[in-house]
């Protein structure tokens, strides 16, 4: 399993983040497990089995990543409108 600390989104050039994007994407195929951390969902969720999502650092949310690219509830805790 590798780590990725600071999210992809935060602080690099476009460049930079698809060269990381296209290594986590080569990572994957070869069933390296990786532990992503990044703010955007869409961009994480595409390349994960499993999402989770975390509020005042408790996991809030969990499910199969393809079903969670496209759940509208999702969008809420993005926007603050969770329960």
């Amino acid at each position: 399993m590798s780590l990725q600390e600071n999210p992809i989104s935060q602080a690099l050039s476009p460049l930079y983040q698809d060269q990381i994007i296209t290594a986590i994407d080569e990572l994957r195929k070869d069933g390296i497990s990786i532990l992503l951390v990044e703010q955007n969902a869409r961009l994480s969720l595409a390349r994960s089995d499993r999402g989770y999502i975390f509020v005042a650092g408790k996991i809030a949310h969990t499910g199969v990543a393809k079903e969670m690219v496209d759940d509208a509830k999702i969008g809420e805790y993005f926007l603050g409108f969770q329960d």
